[in-house]
């Protein structure tokens, strides 16, 4: 209006009288309107960019979470079977143990009869049979006979025939076998070797179970 420094808009209701702002009041109120509209659509695109990032960030951390409990639940169910074999074994390492403390009490039960004189006539019988039976055994190949010469020399120096071992082995009695048993255990030379993996403790355990009983 003339040099009047304000812009005047007209409202609806034809009305252009200003406000203190020089816009007339429903001018204003439209502006505020459309600013306030404008902040609600950025608030909501700014809410709806918030949500979506967290779901995303969410999705990778369980995402993680879930990769992690997979990895540890394998590394569980792997040391659970290792702890279950280690288990078995050790139940039975325990239970062969027992098994051999047993049959080495038996052993020196029968070898301190053997040294005491403690022999029946069957029991000579029985071995004197299976000597026999072993022997006949040895001579089926020629491969054994000559294992069987080769030895002998190896280890005296001379030949025995084989035809002469039936004879031998007939020929042995109660004294023979207990004046060579008691030679042996009175000569020193003795011991106990185990084939495996097998602790060292563990067969002198099972060794002095024999020489304490004979």
């Amino acid at each position: 209006q003339g040099s009047s420094n304000y812009i005047v808009l007209t409202g609806k209701d034809g009305s252009d009288k200003p406000g203190k702002n020089g816009l007339s009041e429903e001018v204003v109120n439209n502006i505020k309107n459309i600013v306030y509209s404008n902040l609600q659509s950025a608030k909501e695109e700014l809410r709806r960019e918030v949500n979506s990032i967290k779901d995303y960030t969410i999705g990778k951390f369980n995402e993680k979470v879930d990769m992690a409990t997979a990895a540890i639940n394998s590394v569980k169910s792997e040391m659970e079977e290792r702890d279950a074999e280690l288990s078995l074994k050790l139940e039975r390492a325990e239970t062969s143990m027992a098994i051999a403390a047993e049959l080495f009490d038996l052993i020196a039960v029968e070898l301190a009869k053997v040294i005491n004189g403690d022999i029946s006539e069957a029991d000579i019988n029985s071995a004197k049979t299976y000597a026999l039976g072993r022997h006949q055994m040895l001579a089926q190949t020629a491969d054994q006979i000559s294992t069987y010469y080769m030895r002998d020399y190896i280890t005296t120096g001379t030949f025995e025939p084989m035809t002469e071992a039936p004879k031998m082995i007939d020929g042995i009695d109660k004294s023979t076998i207990v004046s060579l048993a008691r030679e042996f255990m009175q000569s020193g030379i003795s011991g106990l070797a185990a084939v495996g993996n097998m602790n060292k403790s563990v067969v002198d355990e099972l060794w002095s179970r024999v020489l304490g009983a004979i």
